[in-house]
């Protein structure tokens, strides 16, 4: 293939990467996404049908941990349902409405709520809304390990 596609794939994939630490961008589906593109328009030679397929189960994996992790993490340090559905809302509403920081302050704040409207004490609602924070880090941190390990294979499978 050019070496102009490859090395706009790997832009692309790099931006992609960068997107799991900031929400604005796509990240990690993009990372797949573009090996699936450049697969496709060089014959699945470099990069075959395996590594697209093993590249779109790390991704959902990536997104299931992301949503789950932080709740994971509150239910671990004492949630109840409640918190544990507030810090997954909170979570999702957080990313919506402000962004990269409501990705913080979501579950923080949703899991703190939660526990709060069940009669729970400040003290521990904190504790579960800064243990959904932590989780959910934890996540995203994870995503960026999962599209870094994705890039890489891409750049020694193709050069």
């Amino acid at each position: 293939m050019e070496p102009l596609w490859t090395w706009l794939a790997l832009a692309l994939m790099a931006l992609g990467t960068l997107g799991t630490l900031f929400p604005i961008l796509p990240g990690l589906p993009l990372v797949t996404l573009v090996a699936l593109v450049y697969g496709w328009r060089e014959g699945f030679v470099k990069i075959d049908t395996w590594f697209v397929t093993i590249s779109i189960v790390l991704t959902v994996l990536g997104l299931i941990l992301e949503y789950i992790s932080g709740p994971y993490v509150a239910k671990k340090l004492g949630a109840t349902k409640a918190g544990v559905w507030g810090a997954l809302l909170g979570g999702i509403a957080g990313l919506l409405s402000l962004g990269p920081l409501g990705l913080l302050l979501g579950p923080f704040l949703g899991g703190v709520l939660g526990e709060l409207l069940f009669g729970k004490a400040l003290p521990q609602a904190a504790k579960v809304g800064f243990g959904s924070m932590i989780g959910t880090l934890l996540g995203n941190m994870t995503k960026f390990i999962l599209a870094l390990f994705i890039t890489v294979w891409f750049a020694l499978r193709v050069f």
